[in-house]
């Protein structure tokens, strides 16, 4: 790294804390899209929904027309797609998890028929259930509404990258039928409202300012299921008779391709998943061969991406590597294997290799923050190409618009190829999102002093000494205010 700055303090923590510049920091990072409180499966079903002509489709338009007439939608304009049956299943007691439907839509009816088992009678009803995901931004923020086996609909708001979890709503519908039952469920989702009906019955009807905001404008529709038990398959739901009518003129886009894996996962899956992400990597291998050898597609495809995670955080690059590559030969479509394949490379130094697969992993799926972010921090860390880092960057700032580490390493990006004005709105913007994080007033310290502002650098100095309690940092800041007077 190159910089002109001679004081110790910023030396720390530009190079040892700056998310950017942390040896590993990919690896770190993408933990966090592990989702509250285990898994996402991020798998879609194998057939491709259609839309259907209007005319053809009664059915959805009465149902938009009934609520336009009822003043709860603000057209009865609209498309109509029919989408396939689903199935899942999870045995894990206060876990969730869920399967994109392949559609984005902002503003929608979602209408299904929906059929639930528990392997138990002594579930806990009050944590399991079945629903819906909404607004689902690679796993850091969405809403979801869910009808609980207790007979509670229950819908709450999530951001995980400030580990902020609002409950919205939750209302009573009634006694449900246990350990099995069915229902007709329909979401409605017209910024700022939210409905959720059970047979027919309005059971939620509220509107959250935060749904027409950035943050929550928009993302991907899933299905969803919790379980309250452990017991053999757990918690059981098919879907069926799914319809999506998207309110008003808005198109959506074909699907993103599909995973080949459609099953549930096995008991090995998840605990191997778990074992993973508790740090046990050794277990997670056990528990991840034993779902490969399980003859399943979907534990198969998985198994082998986890347990490649887990060689590569051991150390056992090449295992990891083999496995990525058994991974993306089951499903050459899927992003995830290049990603942490990539990450792979990195730490063996195959920089160029590494590039590669980044390369392939947002070709695949150009939603991808990570990938972007894990490229971006390979242009800037090993091959000084500071301007490609900043547009991937400024890529990740397109999709995640409130996410303070972003805004904070594309401010140091701009700070290297001297457009300081620019680096100067990126390290404000971070700290107002995040107003005492000593890594970003270190940053724009840094932005100060390099703009010749001693003042202002000083400023954010005495305030790193009036956030942190470390001793180290206190001395160093302390050092460089000294140096500066």
């Amino acid at each position: 790294m190159k910089t002109k700055q001679p004081f110790t303090l910023f030396f720390l923590f530009f190079v040892g804390i700056t998310p950017l510049l942390i040896s590993g920091y990919t690896s770190l990072t993408i933990e966090s899209q592990t989702h509250h409180p285990l898994i996402s499966d991020y798998v879609t079903q194998k057939q491709t929904p259609t839309p259907i002509a209007q005319a053809s489709v009664p059915n959805g338009i009465s149902v938009a027309q009934k609520l336009f007439e009822e003043k709860l939608i603000s057209t009865s304009k609209g498309t109509f797609y029919q989408l396939p049956d689903y199935e899942q299943s999870i045995a894990k007691r206060g876990y969730f998890s869920w399967k994109e439907s392949g559609y984005s839509p902002e503003n929608f009816i979602l209408r299904a028929e929906a059929n639930w088992q528990s392997a138990s009678n002594s579930t806990d009803w009050n944590i399991s259930g079945v629903g819906f995901l909404f607004r689902e931004n690679a796993g850091e923020r969405y809403y979801a509404a869910f009808l609980l086996l207790n007979g509670y609909v229950d819908v709450f708001r999530m951001d995980t990258s400030a580990d902020s979890w609002t409950r919205i709503a939750r209302k009573r519908y009634g006694k449900l039928d246990i350990p099995q039952g069915s229902a007709s469920l329909m979401l409605v989702v017209e910024e700022p409202s939210i409905l959720f009906y059970v047979n027919e019955q309005l059971v939620i009807n509220l509107k959250d300012k935060q749904l027409a905001s950035e943050k929550y404008q928009n993302g991907r529709l899933n299905y969803a299921l919790i379980s309250g038990t452990n017991k053999d398959f757990g918690i059981r739901t098919q879907l069926h008779s799914v319809s999506l009518w998207v309110i008003g003129d808005e198109t959506l886009p074909p699907p993103p391709p599909t995973s080949e894996a459609a099953y549930p996962p096995t008991a090995q899956t998840l605990q191997g998943i778990e074992a993973f992400q508790r740090g046990d990597y050794a277990q997670a291998i056990l528990f991840l061969k034993q779902a490969i050898e399980s003859d399943t597609d979907y534990a198969i495809i998985e198994g082998y991406l986890y347990r490649g995670r887990a060689q590569s955080a051991l150390g056992n690059y090449n295992a990891a590597i083999n496995d990525f590559q058994l991974a993306i030969q089951l499903n050459p479509r899927n992003a995830k294997p290049y990603l942490y394949r990539g990450y792979t490379y990195e730490k063996m130094k195959a920089y160029e290799k590494a590039l590669s697969d980044f390369n392939q992993a947002i070709q695949l799926d150009n939603n991808d923050i990570w990938a972007y972010r894990a490229r971006a921090s390979l242009y800037a860390q090993r091959k000084g190409n500071y301007l490609k880092a900043i547009d991937d960057y400024s890529h990740v700032l397109q999709l995640v618009k409130d996410h303070a580490a972003d805004y904070n390493n594309r401010c140091w990006l701009y700070i290297q190829v001297k457009k300081y004005d620019k680096a100067l709105t990126d390290c404000n913007q971070a700290l107002k999102l995040s107003p005492q994080s000593v890594d970003f007033l270190d940053t724009r310290a840094l932005l100060y002093l390099v703009m010749g502002e001693k003042e202002k650098a000083k400023t954010d100095l005495e305030d790193i000494l009036k956030l942190s309690q470390d001793k180290d940092i206190r001395n160093r800041a302390q050092k460089a205010l000294d140096e500066l007077k």
